[in-house]
């Protein structure tokens, strides 16, 4: 079981594939050079997509993806509140997790 983990701090974004012992088997940073609201949410996403793509390629299949983010996050809304970056109060409802699947059938 491989999983993904992104940290967002105030001025870059750290990435990471983890094996189910931890161990880092791939990592990347971006800055966030300037980006604001939205903007940060598409890199995110970006990067998300970045290391799939790199596991699919590696064969080291994704199970989870977790996301660190320095603020509140309102479940109820799927928004995410971010004192330290800027265009970021509450922002971003793309990054909300889909909805849980109906396992009642």
């Amino acid at each position: 079981m491989n999983v993904i983990g992104i940290d967002l701090g105030g001025t870059k974004l750290a990435a990471a594939i983890f094996d189910a012992t931890g161990k880092i088997l791939h990592k990347e940073f971006a800055a966030l050079e300037k980006r604001q609201g939205a903007e940060v949410g598409s890199l995110i996403k970006q990067q998300i997509r970045q290391l799939i793509a790199y596991a699919d390629s590696n064969s080291f299949p994704i199970s989870a993806i977790g996301v660190s983010v320095p603020g509140i996050y309102y479940a109820q809304t799927g928004k995410i509140w971010a004192p330290n970056i800027s265009g970021w109060t509450h922002c971003c409802p793309s990054l909300a997790p889909s909805p849980k699947p109906n396992r009642s059938r």
